[in-house]
């Protein structure tokens, strides 16, 4: 294109277990940005800047905030609670309603990993757990063709911060903050 210049840029795609940078082409043509993004078959599409009003900044994406109880069984056994803190899911599913997690560690050293969802309903993963000192190790039931599903849970307070393993990850899963629910 003439009049057109390429400039190096980083493009950073976020995915749930680390940041990757790309280095992408762009060109400026006529003030607006154009990226030449290339498929497989070797086509290249040109993307046009999105458009909004003068002076108007993007903004996220709503979310519904999260209500823990509603919608979750009551225990099957004696066990303890932990509620998600903020939207753990909300990034991967903005535009399908909430999508709320929470975990139940019951006394006899089974757990879920238990979700509501506007669009699925309810459903949970189970499995059972080691607990040693301040940190636990969630080994789920169930497993995919990458391997086993596995956890660790670091307890500190009221606090349960949940760290997936790899296979997990690549399956959706996103390493998040769940505070203890008081009894009652």
């Amino acid at each position: 294109m003439s009049g057109s210049r390429q400039l190096p840029s980083r493009l950073v795609i976020l995915n749930t277990f680390r940041e990757v940078a790309v280095t992408i082409p762009f060109s400026i043509v006529g003030g607006a940005c154009v990226v030449a993004l290339c498929s497989g078959c070797g086509e290249t599409i040109l993307a046009p800047p999105a458009s909004r009003p003068p002076g108007q900044s993007p903004t996220a994406p709503p979310t519904t905030p999260a209500t823990h109880g509603a919608g979750f069984p009551a225990l099957e056994h004696p066990g303890g609670i932990y509620a998600e803190e903020g939207d753990v899911y909300a990034f991967f599913y903005p535009n399908q309603g909430s999508l709320i997690s929470r975990y139940v560690l019951y006394d006899d050293g089974s757990f879920e990993l238990q979700f509501v969802s506007e669009t699925f309903g309810f459903f949970a993963y189970k499995g059972t757990y080691i607990a040693a000192a301040n940190q636990s190790a969630l080994y789920f039931a169930d497993s995919n063709s990458a391997g086993p599903w596995t956890a660790t849970a670091q307890l500190s307070g009221d606090e349960m911060s949940v760290k997936y393993n790899d296979v997990m990850m690549m399956a959706d899963f996103i390493d998040g903050v769940y505070k203890r629910v008081p009894p009652g």
